[in-house]
């Protein structure tokens, strides 16, 4: 929600606090179990929204965050060639 907000020429100030509450309420879910990706996709639209600001830092840092759960979750052997 946080990034589509941002597209929409609003505040990423307000878009950043949306996606980190997003994050955090979805990381309060017990019940969830971790081969949800929906974390992952927070992660990288938080990336996205630094990306925006310029904050190239901290953009890369959840980048790593959404790529290091992405991996948890399918696996580290992406390797889609069959040949």
């Amino acid at each position: 929600m946080g990034r589509r907000y941002a597209l929409c020429g609003n505040n990423i100030k307000n878009s950043l606090k949306f996606e980190e509450k997003a994050l955090n309420i979805l990381l309060h879910i017990e019940f969830l179990n971790r081969e949800s990706f929906l974390d992952t996709n927070i992660l990288n639209s938080i990336g996205c929204i630094y990306l925006d600001k310029a904050d190239y830092l901290k953009a890369l840092k959840y980048f790593d965050k959404a790529l290091e759960a992405q991996i948890e979750i399918f696996g580290g052997d992406n390797n889609s060639n069959t040949s």
